[in-house]
């Protein structure tokens, strides 16, 4: 048994205690229900640390519901992938040097959010520990996941390795970006009804990279993007659906992309803007980031002495 899962046996927590946190598996604990089990919350006895609930739910709840993406800012979407991205970079590298998890069933739905929207990745049922002492690891196995997030070459094939993983991200960042869910079919002009992916695919083929990016755009927020940041995230997004596996990004590179995409939206501001949010005469009225960019651009602002603030240098 390697090092990895010799450790990783602390974390165990004896049935006696999971029956006695869940009051013996009772309906009044009971969240719901995955692919392959009931979902229970508990709380667990002072000898264990106590879990985080996620209180917000599932990315796919909010994605879901277009009164709740439109309260999910472009911002938040962001840092919402960037935590779930090194999430995924820690199964893949950050168990030791010779295991890893591939977690074979990513979805937006297995990405749970707390009270702070910080994410969380969820329901392990089908991830696989492999070896990483060897350049290219492949797993032959039966494919399982969940339609329109599962890699074809995976499914076609029944060839694990953690690429599997990056594609199935991929999918779940175009969700966050067009506020389109993967299993729910879209009409495309005059053809017929498409999945997330495949509309993505013709986006790309019919219009190139930068028309289709624009026309993949979530409208509820369209409003609050910066270009720069979409385009940044869209192009490591597309590139993670590459149905060549050696084409497809390493977590690391998605991390740092999704980064500079981040970075990108939060310098829309100058970096006293909130001051002068604070200090503005009469109260500046915005309902983004990008409004109050174009509200600061576009005329002069007083401050509360009345001195006279030139249009930022943004």
């Amino acid at each position: 048994m390697s090092t990895s899962r010799v450790n990783l046996e602390k974390y165990r927590i004896p049935l006696a205690e999971i029956i006695q946190a869940t009051k013996h598996f009772s309906s009044e604990t009971l969240v719901g229900d995955g692919g392959f089990s009931m979902v229970y919350r508990g709380q667990l006895s002072n000898h264990w640390e106590n879990q985080q609930y996620a209180t917000n739910r599932s990315l796919d709840y909010h994605l879901n519901d277009p009164d709740k993406r439109s309260r999910l800012t472009w911002e938040q979407r962001l840092k919402i992938c960037l935590g779930t991205a090194r999430g995924v970079n820690y199964l893949h590298s950050g168990l030791g040097k010779h295991c890893r998890v591939i977690h074979t069933d990513f979805k937006s739905a297995n990405v749970l959010l707390d009270e702070n929207m910080e994410a969380k990745i969820c329901d392990f049922g089908l991830s696989r520990f492999c070896p990483r002492n060897q350049q290219d690891t492949l797993v032959r196995t039966r494919p399982c996941g969940t339609r329109c997030y599962i890699d074809p070459v995976y499914n076609e094939r029944g060839r694990l390795s953690k690429e599997c993983d990056i594609y199935s991200f991929g999918v779940v960042m175009f969700e966050v970006s067009s506020g389109m869910m993967a299993y729910k079919l879209r009409p495309l002009k005059d053809t017929n009804e498409l999945f997330l992916i495949d509309i993505v695919r013709s986006y790309y083929d019919d219009h190139g990279l930068v028309d289709g990016l624009d026309r993949l755009k979530d409208p509820t927020i369209k409003d609050q993007i910066d270009m720069r940041s979409f385009h940044k995230f869209n192009e490591i997004a597309h590139e993670c659906i590459n149905m060549d596996r050696k084409k497809r990004p390493t977590m690391d590179k998605i991390i740092k992309a999704i980064e500079e995409a981040l970075d990108f939206q939060e310098r829309l501001l100058p970096q006293d803007y909130q001051e002068i949010i604070a200090r503005a005469v009469p109260p500046l009225d915005f309902g983004s980031k990008k409004q109050l960019y174009f509200c600061l651009s576009d005329s002069h602002t007083f401050l509360n002495d009345g001195y006279l603030v030139n249009r930022p240098s943004l």
